[in-house]
């Protein structure tokens, strides 16, 4: 197992560093500085040639200005907070909003806008890195200053296991999230051919401006129906159908913690990825992000090529009683965790 790094850039006179895990298979993981990214999930094919199972951009300037937020780590808080509104203790809290009226991703200085430290291990049978940074108050606007860390650990199972710790010192938000899109085609051109298979039974509803009503709708013989293993171009197909939507941005409540959360497979190319959560939701995105600034043509011309797979607490949760806890509460430590386990079908 071994642990490689190099520079790729700079933000603000700052390096970007990219660092490479690799275990005994000479699976990798490939994560960066900027915004605690993850770039790579690269697996051998049956000629040992590498292929990486999620998207990302060759320029890393990309990673600055696509809004995708390709393989991003999302902080304070992933998804939609209505109006950035929330209450602590019966105090309320107004966070600087950046999508219309509401707050995204946790704002426009949230944990993807930064370049953070990293320190590398070489354990006994995985190899890790850890981003960390500590975000005051003044720079995102939350409550608190909060220490924060993230691990990225490969071991010899061929699982990626990523940790998200945050301590602060005062009562605050807490939903951190992995914004990864998957694709496990060795073209990369279309997810058409994937099928997708979600543990639940229920899907968050949402308004015109996608933020939570705070009802769950029954995913049961709708588009929304991941139970089993469903093919996703027939998902998508169902989905204009019956919605008139042309892709997914909705987060599903997970039935259990028991099972995986999401299974993704690409029968034709071998793969498989389960992902496992101890968080209640997940969000499923489907996109094409190199569509940005490109025409209405093109992105018409071009099915949707990633599945974006949020791992997290319900969106909104601070503010729907039922959707779960993601206060932090001052100088106690949080640490939470996803697992994505590969395997050759």
């Amino acid at each position: 197992m071994k642990i490689s790094k190099t520079k790729i850039g700079s933000i603000a006179d700052h390096q970007i560093i990219q660092y490479t895990l690799e275990n005994d298979h000479h699976v990798q993981v490939v994560c960066m500085s900027y915004a605690a990214t993850w770039q790579g999930f690269m697996v051998p094919d049956q000629n040992d040639k590498l292929h990486n199972m999620i998207l990302k951009f060759d320029d890393v300037r990309e990673y600055l200005t696509n809004p995708y937020h390709v393989g991003h780590t999302i902080g304070r808080v992933g998804g939609r907070i209505k109006s950035g509104d929330f209450t602590i203790n019966n105090v309320k809290y107004c966070v600087p909003v950046n999508e219309g009226q509401n707050l995204i991703h946790g704002g426009a200085h949230g944990f993807s806008s930064w370049n953070w430290k990293a320190a590398t291990e070489i354990l006994q049978d995985a190899v890790k890195v850890t981003f960390s940074r500590t975000i005051t108050a003044q720079e995102d606007g939350f409550p608190g200053d909060i220490e924060a860390k993230i691990s990225y650990i490969l071991d010899n199972h061929d699982k990626v296991t990523i940790q998200f710790y945050g301590q602060s010192n005062a009562d605050t938000l807490f939903n951190p999230m992995t914004h990864v899109y998957f694709n496990l085609s060795n073209d990369h051109k279309t997810i058409n051919n994937h099928e997708l298979q979600i543990n639940s039974h229920q899907h968050v509803e949402t308004d015109v401006q996608k933020l939570p009503t705070g009802r769950l709708l029954e995913n049961r013989k709708t588009a929304f129906d991941f139970f089993k293993p469903v093919n996703m171009e027939s998902a998508l197909a169902q989905l204009q159908q019956e919605t008139g939507k042309t892709q997914f941005d909705d987060a599903f409540k997970l039935a259990d913690r028991e099972h995986p959360a999401v299974v993704i497979c690409d029968r034709s190319d071998h793969r498989q990825v389960s992902v496992y959560s101890d968080r209640n939701g997940v969000v499923m995105f489907t996109a094409n992000p190199d569509g940005f600034g490109k025409s209405k043509e093109w992105e018409a011309s071009h099915p949707y090529n990633g599945i974006a797979i949020e791992a997290q607490t319900l969106p909104d949760a601070i503010n729907h009683p039922g959707f779960g806890d993601i206060v932090l509460r001052a100088n106690k430590s949080k640490v939470y965790t996803v697992q994505y386990q590969y395997e050759e079908i």
